[in-house]
């Protein structure tokens, strides 16, 4: 098991000793629980990266992307997962889904409103 520098800085971790002994799916939010089981081998089929969300130890959420690339070179059971940060497309895209809600409430409402 290694973790790269960028690896060690997403999950808030002082150096790659702090992460090897973990699990990545330590990292999943909760809400990935129930389906831990089966996501490695949902990832190695899927040929576009997973949204998915990560959870640092500092306990800040991060969403990310995830792809999965079996590393047989390496050994029977072995692969390289990568997790892109997209928090701030995330972020972007949340507000951007508040800014509509907003929008169609508004709208919505002001169709009541009109008397003739």
């Amino acid at each position: 098991t290694s973790v790269n520098s960028h690896g060690v800085s997403l999950l808030g971790a002082k150096n790659e000793a702090g992460l090897i002994s973990s699990p990545f799916f330590d990292f999943m939010a909760n809400e990935y629980s129930s389906a831990i089981d089966d996501f490695i081998a949902v990832l190695a089929e899927e040929t576009e990266p997973f949204p998915a969300k990560l959870v640092a130890l500092n306990e800040k959420e991060i969403g990310v992307k995830i792809s999965l690339y079996v590393a047989r070179e390496l050994g029977d059971d072995t692969a390289t997962i990568l997790p892109r940060d997209v928090t701030n497309q995330v972020r972007m895209s949340e507000a951007i889904q508040r800014s509509e809600a907003k929008y169609r409430k508004l709208i919505n409402n002001a169709l009541h409103l009109i008397c003739t």
